[in-house]
């Protein structure tokens, strides 16, 4: 049974490492929030267009070690993130770590969403791919109710100083979902 006291740790390291985030990310200015691809990059755009009222997925690029913060996405918000082509492997962070494959290819933009569902002291966050399918209407639409913002010194040392207990969730987490077959994809041919 699980004691009173270690309740008390796990819910004051949850509250820490998923601290108010607002200070730690700054909104882009409508002209300057582009989200067209340089020639020899790729970009990936994750919005949290749908999860109103939640804590705030952070999501780190993990291809790399250590993982690489790419941003804190709170409800209503997009963070663009550019990187190079290639495969890389994506985790977001809530009540437990969820992860994303992704082929990418330069010159494109990638979008990704979240879905939540209930976990033990916070949401759990996972990857919603948009697929080349989805029509670029829809997509349209729903960036026109996130803003932009980008990762700010703030938030790359809050990563910084929480890398233990990132990599600890990351660790925990990734054997079971490289285990599982349900994993969400983000396919070369998902880019615009």
């Amino acid at each position: 049974m699980t004691s009173r006291r270690q309740i008390m740790l796990t819910l004051i390291a949850s509250l820490s490492l998923f601290g108010c985030a607002k200070e730690r990310m700054a909104a882009i200015p409508d002209s300057q929030a582009t989200i067209a691809s340089p020639p020899n990059k790729a970009v990936v755009v994750f919005m949290a267009s749908t999860l109103h009222g939640l804590p705030r997925p952070s999501v780190f690029d993990i291809t790399v070690e250590p993982p690489l913060l790419v941003g804190i996405v709170p409800p209503g918000t997009s963070v663009a993130y550019i990187t190079d082509p290639g495969v890389r492997r994506f985790m977001v962070l809530g009540d437990l770590a969820d992860f994303m494959d992704a082929t990418l290819l330069p010159g494109k933009t990638y979008y990704v969403r979240f879905s939540s569902q209930i976990g033990t002291w916070k949401p759990k966050f996972s990857f919603v791919p948009v697929a080349k399918t989805e029509t670029d209407q829809a997509l349209t639409g729903e960036l026109a109710y996130t803003q932009s913002i980008t990762t700010t010194a703030a938030s790359l040392e809050w990563a910084q100083h929480n890398m233990p207990s990132i990599q600890a969730k990351k660790a925990r987490s990734l054997p079971s979902w490289l285990a599982g077959s349900n994993k969400p994809t983000l396919n070369a041919d998902d880019g615009r």
